[in-house]
């Protein structure tokens, strides 16, 4: 018998599957509670794609021989790789608890940790396991996935680079801390081991989508669909928000509507739904929300309840979840609302008259940037779109190169350094060939228009202004790609929008007429054509008709207001919060003298 085992496992480890499972059995005809058979053909089954086979044999081996660690260890593998990671922990104490010297263990304990999203535990777990032995490849992959760090992810892969999954997880922390470049790198070369790798194609896409490449991240998105994976919504739900900001509505619902069909129980692409303006049934939502999902799901929930409820003319209920979501929201946010009311009030004291008389000319005498700055929902994408309808004005969207130098430079503000700031955002900016002016629509940018003077004297910004209760509502009831610390309490909402409105009007008596002009977006509804004219002669460029057509304009809308901006100017977004006053009441009080009458 004992020969035979010993072939068994020369066979096991040689990748001879078929061979070994039957010395496997055989051994068991002989002995039906031979331990180590019983957990290597477990094992064996694991490898095999088979997990129910593989969890009763390796627990039969633990019922034949309770004294051995490593049957625990590899139970807590199984586990994990089943989604049972609370039932693995359990696992992989048990084996701890016979040999706590165990470096497999420790990883395999790791993996459910990091699954149950208890990450600082896990990362603990890995740097045992590679104490005890400093090549292990699970334990740097997990490691990395812990730390969102691509270090440990990058020796994995050295040290096992047939495995997807360490290629796979590799660019996700690329995209997270960076170099984001090279995340694309990493996806494909997981795609080369695993060509059907869902997830994989998913994030090649959304990096390719990213920059602005739409063919390739379509058909990357529409191969993972093609895959079939069954309750695998993700591709779909990527290729609906593709085809609504690239304007193919009809397809986009399309889209939606088959990752429901796909998953029916996910939260986002519920949400997805409800975001594009689709009707979404109120009674599958609210029984979702009564599974106790995630957090991350509840609040996905109650933003398409919210919209769904408004739709059907219910406030009380559409505010309930508006409320709710937020809550959740702002529960994991460390937001300080004098923080923030100081900062700008240290921004207008700092960027004053005799600053900008100081440093007039340090800056890059570029035209080329064309700024388009206010409180998001204040109609700032509008305003892009018509801008980049005119033939000589690319859009490049909501670009993060000015926060980025404001966050290198620490308020150093020296001639050299404000001169390399100009440099740095000019090389940044996207070339679109045959542009003259180039927008960068980032709307919080309004912090930094004392900055952009210095650094590009000659750049122009549009700073966007509604209806104070309008824009706060607008941002209070949706759900934002990036946070806006700000927007999920009504009256922390009102407070900003109070210390905005005090740094706008300094830079509106401090920045030169030909350098900073404001449009206002109910002004634009009224007369649409006198204020578009007014938009393209400000940016220094004679005027094309193109602009009243801004709606027939083909490019990426990467907003929240892309649905709107492809329609013509309508006015029901104008005064909507007189209808929702009574919910509002926290907003209005935090506002006081800034409500309209």
């Amino acid at each position: 018998m004992t020969r035979l085992f010993t072939e068994a496992l020369q066979l096991h480890q040689s990748g001879r599957l078929i061979e070994a499972e039957r010395c496997y059995r055989q051994l068991l005809s002989e002995d039906p509670c031979h331990a180590d058979s019983l957990h290597l053909l477990g094992v064996l089954a694991h490898q095999s794609g088979h997990p129910a086979a593989a969890l009763s044999l390796i627990r039969g081996a633990i019922a034949s021989a309770p004294q051995y660690a490593v049957f625990y260890g590899n139970l807590a593998g199984l586990l994990t790789a089943m989604g049972r990671a609370g039932e693995a922990v359990r696992a992989g104490d048990q084996s701890l608890s016979l040999d706590q010297f165990s470096p497999d263990a420790h990883t395999h304990r790791a993996g459910a940790l990091l699954q149950l999203g208890r990450l600082a535990e896990a990362e603990a777990a890995c740097r045992v396991s590679l104490c005890l032995s400093p090549e292990q490849p699970k334990a740097l992959g997990v490691l990395g996935m812990a730390t969102a760090r691509p270090g440990p992810l990058l020796a994995a892969v050295r040290l096992l680079p047939a495995e997807p999954e360490f290629h796979f997880n590799l660019g996700v922390a690329q995209l997270t801390a960076g170099p984001r470049d090279l995340a694309p790198r990493a996806f494909k070369a997981a795609l080369a081991l695993s060509p059907s790798h869902g997830l994989a194609l998913c994030n090649l896409g959304s990096a390719e989508f990213e920059a602005g490449r739409t063919d390739p991240a379509q058909r990357l998105f529409e191969r993972a669909a093609c895959i079939g994976v069954p309750g695998f919504s993700r591709p779909l739900i990527n290729l609906a928000i593709l085809l609504s900001e690239t304007g193919r509505s009809a397809l986009a619902e399309a889209a939606i509507d088959a990752a429901i069909a796909a998953e029916p129980k996910s939260a986002e692409a519920w949400y997805v739904k409800s975001d594009l303006g689709g009707t979404c049934s109120i009674e599958a939502m609210e029984a979702l929300l009564r599974d106790n999902p995630t957090a991350e799901s509840r609040i996905n929930l109650h933003f398409a309840l919210g919209k769904s409820w408004l739709g059907a003319g219910d406030d009380k209920q559409a505010f309930l979840h508006f409320g709710a979501a937020n809550q959740l929201y702002r529960s994991g946010i460390p937001y300080d609302p004098a923080a923030a009311e100081r900062q700008m009030e240290r921004i207008a004291a700092q960027f004053d008259k005799p600053l900008l008389k100081k440093f007039a000319e340090v800056g890059v005498p570029s035209d080329r940037p064309l700024f388009v700055i206010g409180m998001p929902r204040s109609g700032t994408s509008l305003v892009e779109q018509i801008l980049a309808s005119h033939p000589e004005i690319a859009g490049a969207g909501e670009l993060p190169l000015l926060p980025d130098i404001v966050a290198a430079m620490a308020d150093e503000l020296s001639a050299d350094a404000l001169a390399q700031a100009g440099a740095a955002y000019l090389d940044g900016l996207p070339n679109f060939a045959g542009s003259r002016r180039v927008v960068d629509k980032m709307p919080l940018n309004f912090l930094h228009a004392g900055l952009i003077r210095l650094i590009l004297p000659n750049a122009r910004i549009i700073h966007c202004r509604r209806d104070p209760v309008d824009v706060c509502l607008s941002c209070y009831v949706r759900k934002f790609a990036g946070k806006l610390d700000f927007a999920y309490d009504l009256g922390e909402l009102g407070r900003f929008y109070r210390a905005y409105d005090r740094l706008a009007r300094h830079w509106r008596e401090t920045l030169p007429a030909d350098a900073y002009t404001e449009i206002s977006y109910e002004a634009l509804i009224d007369d649409p054509e006198m204020e578009a004219r007014r938009l393209i002669a400000f940016s220094g460029l004679d005027w094309d008709p193109a602009c009243l057509d801004f709606y027939r304009t083909e490019r990426i809308v990467r907003t929240a207001s892309a649905g709107q901006v492809r329609r013509p100017l309508y006015r029901t977004a104008i005064g909507r919060w007189r209808r929702h006053q009574k919910q509002l009441g926290p907003l209005l009080a935090a506002l006081g003298d800034l409500v309209p009458s």
